[in-house]
């Protein structure tokens, strides 16, 4: 059984702390509404699992911003993604092409945010 996260971050004593949940593509209702809610931060797409350090249970968003930036980002790519697929069911590849290229644009943004919040 995993530990609890802690109710105040202990360098900052910051009380904004979220559980991370790493490199998701479709999220499970429970991740969505504790995303929704600012408990837990998206940590990028499918694509940067491969770079992330999953051993980084929790975040503190007062004392990283960039946590909160790359939630941003994977909220972005999550959406163009149900658009991509909504598209693609409709037969509408071109706007689903125009959906993946949103997504690809981002990709390297995510990428050094999730490096960068691994090592630290």
């Amino acid at each position: 059984m995993e530990a609890p996260l802690p109710l105040v971050c202990p360098v900052c004593g910051g009380k904004r702390i979220a559980r991370v949940i790493w490199g998701c593509v479709y999220l499970r209702s429970q991740d969505e509404k504790d995303a929704n809610a600012g408990v837990a931060v998206l940590a990028g797409d499918y694509s940067a699992r491969r770079l992330a350090n999953r051993t980084i249970r929790w975040a503190c968003l007062d004392c990283d911003s960039r946590w909160i930036k790359l939630h941003h980002l994977t909220l972005q790519c999550l959406s163009w993604q149900r658009e991509k697929e909504q598209a693609i069911a409709r037969g509408y590849f071109e706007e689903a092409k125009n959906f993946l290229t949103h997504q690809m644009a981002l990709r390297p943004e995510i990428e050094i945010l999730v490096k960068g919040l691994s090592c630290s």
